[in-house]
């Protein structure tokens, strides 16, 4: 990016359309995986620096390792950081005095700290145990409804950006089509199966 900034004998404007461009397609990239309709798991283990804190940041659910440590590093680079984390950290861990002392200062900061912000969900001690906690999580998320979940995520995401009201309508709208799906009924018989025993049966659900 500093070498497309630093050409010489370009138009200054050209150059800045073509850095326009790149750092748009570079926050499309990322804002693509907030956008998949499926849950994303971040897995950080080790360092998580600059875009590594914009991409998990997209993430639906996020676990580390108790080493990890993660850094919000563009400031000491000269430059803002462009790609989501401003825009989404806050909204995640709920603190934009935090947020804004991270980005300010690109202070590291460790697991145990991102744990008690709220980026994270869950500190694992090995990178073992986190990669089985990953699978074994979206083991458990694969098992549902896959109508139900995308319509979680989407529902989730909408109320994100819009108040109460807004998202009650948004539900309204998509669950129009979801309750007449086969997967309500479906369900509902698995869970009146159990009989109340606090477990769900294991169900077999047609793929989106």
């Amino acid at each position: 990016m500093a070498h497309m900034a630093q050409q010489e004998g370009e138009d200054v404007a050209r150059r800045a359309f073509k850095l326009k461009a790149f750092v748009e397609h570079l926050q499309e990239c990322v804002s693509s995986i907030e956008r998949c309709s499926k849950p994303v798991i971040a897995a950080v283990r080790g360092g998580c620096v600059g875009a590594g804190v914009d991409l998990i940041c997209a993430c639906d659910i996020r676990l580390c390792t108790h080493d990890a440590w993660f850094t919000v590093k563009e400031i000491d680079l000269g430059l803002a950081a462009d790609l989501g984390t401003l825009q989404r950290l806050p909204r995640v861990c709920g603190n934009e005095s935090w947020v804004r002392e991270l980005a300010y200062t690109a202070r590291r900061f460790d697991a145990r700290e991102a744990y008690e912000r709220g980026l994270v969900s869950a500190i694992e001690p090995t990178a073992e145990a986190m990669r089985d906690g990953a699978l074994k999580l979206a083991s458990v998320i694969a098992s549902k409804s896959p109508v139900a979940v995308c319509g979680t995520k989407a529902a989730l995401n909408y109320s994100r950006d819009h108040s109460v009201e807004d998202g009650l309508v948004m539900q309204r709208i998509w669950n129009m089509a979801a309750l007449q799906s086969e997967d309500v009924g479906i369900a509902a018989a698995a869970a009146a199966h159990m009989g109340g025993r606090g477990k769900t049966q294991p169900t077999a659900f047609s793929k989106l």
